[in-house]
């Protein structure tokens, strides 16, 4: 991608993002500007992965095609302040939890593309499933760099934005209740005198297997799951506890209060 991508923050999901970019070589270090208030934190990330620092905002504007919105929600006036001045053909993308589209475009003051994203922890490592609307019919360029960008750390899906909060659920902070399932599991592994590093890899591997399981075959979950219990066998004995406790409710409520929090952003 033939671009030049200024972060306006490099908190833990810009810096997991740009990392990523590098990692990947989708984007050439010197082409990734970085601005943030902390000057250490860009200086030290700047010898690091070779990337720049910019000296301030309208910086960023003036060198950068794309720029990334990664500052908490309620600094977002004050890096617009200055941002709106400068902005001319620029591609915006907000990361700021629960700012919406209107939110951002009255702060822009301009007519230019604003990309709302929802990245999650996944980008650490290249894996983020991103989340993401637009303020606007974009041009078929636009539309490249957008698809180009947010699938250069994962995989991106467009959402309508109304349904954000419910993606906050399904995949913003789901890896949590994942890794709260898979904790669960290891120190059960534990407990019967397996390894730390050999239980890591038992129970994160049968996780991986079984995404790709559902992934790649043309089979529902139900009928996975009745590929591998058979009647009166080990399986079935487990999920009869399960389903003891009710883990369809426990999930849909665990599910529903997120989604639930998440409105409280706005």
């Amino acid at each position: 991608m033939n671009l030049r991508i200024g972060f306006i923050g490099v908190g833990n999901m810009a810096k997991a993002i740009f990392e990523s970019l590098v990692k990947s070589e989708h984007q050439l270090p010197k082409s990734i500007y970085l601005y943030d208030i902390d000057v250490d934190k860009t200086l030290k990330l700047s010898e690091v992965y070779n990337v720049n620092v910019a000296s301030s905002i309208t910086d960023i504007a003036s060198t950068c095609d794309v720029i990334v919105l990664a500052v908490r929600p309620h600094d977002l006036e004050t890096v617009f302040d200055e941002l709106s001045k400068v902005l001319t053909s620029h591609v915006l993308f907000s990361v700021a939890v629960g700012i919406t589209l209107d939110k951002l475009e009255t702060l822009a003051k301009k007519d230019v593309t604003i990309v709302r994203t929802m990245p999650n922890i996944g980008a650490m490592i290249g894996r983020s499933i991103t989340s993401y609307c637009v303020n606007k019919r974009v041009s078929r360029n636009e539309s490249l760099v957008i698809d180009t960008f947010l699938n250069s750390f994962g995989k991106a899906v467009e959402i309508k934005e109304d349904s954000f909060d419910e993606f906050t659920a399904l995949c913003g902070s789901s890896p949590a209740f994942y890794l709260e399932i898979m904790d669960s599991m290891i120190n059960y592994g534990l407990r019967n005198e397996f390894t730390y590093e050999d239980t890591i890899k038992m129970v994160s591997e049968s996780m991986i297997m079984s995404a790709k399981l559902l992934q790649e075959s043309s089979f529902k979950p139900k009928e996975l799951i009745n590929k591998i219990a058979t009647p009166g066998g080990t399986t079935e004995a487990g999920l009869k506890v399960l389903r003891k406790y009710d883990i369809y409710k426990v999930i849909s409520e665990t599910l529903t209060a997120t989604a639930s929090e998440s409105k409280k952003t706005k």
